[in-house]
């Protein structure tokens, strides 16, 4: 059945792996998989709203301390005195009024991510796009 909904992003997703560790086990983080999902799909689909759907880059870096995950688009990025704030329950940056959201998405993938000992982290110049780092250390 074809709604005629258009897919976010579609054809417009690469992914860069970096390094890969020698020992698979090393790709492994101690999360609930569902939790964990919710959480890089939310930065993802952050990603894809705020640049008006052009293109989103994942990169993958993992070595035998450090599993790292970056999400870059080339959206209208956060104000700097404002990153921080947007894992803050409810909060909207200034500069996304006109984009629809609630402003609970980054708060929860924070804590999401948080709960299973990782760090989320946010480099974003303004009107120049968004890189959302998620790491997870051993």
């Amino acid at each position: 059945m074809n709604t005629g909904k258009k897919k976010e992003g579609k054809n417009r997703f690469t992914v860069n792996v970096v390094q890969l560790p020698e020992d698979p086990d090393k790709l492994l983080v101690a999360a609930n998989k569902p939790l964990l999902l919710i959480a890089l799909n939310n930065i993802i689909g952050n990603a894809y709203k705020f640049s008006d759907d052009k293109p989103v880059r994942c990169e993958l870096y993992a070595d035998e301390k450090t599993i790292r995950i970056s999400i870059t688009d080339e959206g209208v990025g956060i104000p700097t005195d404002e990153q921080e704030k947007v894992f803050e329950s409810f909060y909207r940056a200034s500069n996304v009024k006109n984009y629809y959201g609630s402003g609970i998405g980054l708060y929860v993938t924070a804590k999401i991510i948080s709960l299973f000992n990782g760090t989320i982290r946010i480099d974003s110049p303004a009107q120049k796009g968004t890189v959302v780092t998620v790491e997870f250390s051993r």
